[in-house]
């Protein structure tokens, strides 16, 4: 009687760790998987890569026990991926269902996931840059709405006119303190200290754009950032522009005295272009100097 106890207790035991280790092992199976995902750069390739992962899940009988386990971990791992690179879109209610299922898919089973790693790193080294622009500021609305009083109700190209002759003129280049990481100062301490480097005003530019609901966007290159102005109608007196979400767009550069709108950059220059209100890179083609 003892006896069966004891190896009833030892069966309990072996089914315990046996959880234990298909819970790792599916965790393993998984990183496996999405690290070969993300060394392929085809898509062909990581579609039989995929496949190939699978056969051998179905093809081993350990494996195949806890098949369900390696594909719940799988799913969740998708899942979790992708809300966390959809946030501002989800909180928007943006993104359809269908739409969100196939990019899930596509991180689980694709190439996708490097996609979504890259632009995840991205976003992180210009996060505090985003996370500075604050066009919700009372100090802010109040200095916009008083700095275009003159201007029509309206009028974005006399609005931004005004805003960007108040940041290119009454707020002094600086350059940032001795540190290890870029300093970066919120739009009101810019205006507090009527200086800061190209970053802080181009922040305080587009949070002063913000304000008065003009689109902008915050473009960096390797050694610059500046502001991006959009608007529904083409400019007639400039020649130069983009186009983003069937608007046109104009660079601006508040770090020049006297500066006016379609400031000349080279397009070919840019990097990375942000939404301030999604917080997502916007894709540039340089080639053809537009944007998609």
């Amino acid at each position: 009687m003892d006896f069966m106890k004891n190896k009833n207790r030892e069966k309990k035991v072996i089914k315990k760790i046996g959880i234990l280790e298909g819970l790792l092992l599916s965790i393993m199976l998984v990183a496996v998987l999405q690290a070969l995902l993300i060394i392929v750069k085809s898509e062909t390739y990581s579609h039989y890569i995929s496949i190939g992962w699978i056969a051998i899940l179905l093809i081993i009988p350990f494996l195949r026990r806890i098949f369900p386990s390696i594909m719940l971990t799988l799913a969740i791992f998708s899942t979790s991926v992708f809300f966390y690179d959809n946030f501002y879109e989800l909180k928007s209610r943006k993104l359809e269902m269908k739409q969100s299922l196939v990019s899930i898919f596509d991180i689980a089973f694709t190439n996708g996931s490097n996609g979504v790693f890259k632009k995840i790193i991205i976003r992180t080294r210009h996060r505090k840059y985003l996370a500075a622009i604050n066009p919700e500021d009372p100090k802010i609305n109040v200095l916009a709405s008083k700095l275009v009083k003159d201007c029509a109700s309206g009028n974005h190209y006399c609005e931004t006119s005004k805003l960007l002759s108040f940041v290119s003129n009454k707020i002094k280049y600086r350059s940032d303190p001795i540190s290890s990481s870029d300093y970066v100062k919120p739009p009101a301490l810019t205006l507090e200290a009527r200086a800061g480097d190209c970053e802080d005003q181009s922040i305080l530019l587009i949070s002063l754009l913000g304000s008065l609901g003009i689109r902008s966007y915050l473009v960096f290159t390797n050694n610059h950032a500046y502001p991006l102005v959009c608007f529904k109608k083409r400019l007639k007196s400039k020649s130069r522009y983009m186009r983003i979400k069937k608007e046109y767009c104009y660079h601006l550069e508040p770090t020049v005295k006297n500066s006016k709108i379609g400031f000349y950059h080279k397009s070919r220059e840019i990097t990375y272009v942000f939404d301030p209100l999604t917080r997502r890179e916007v894709y540039v083609n340089p080639n053809n100097r537009i944007f998609k």
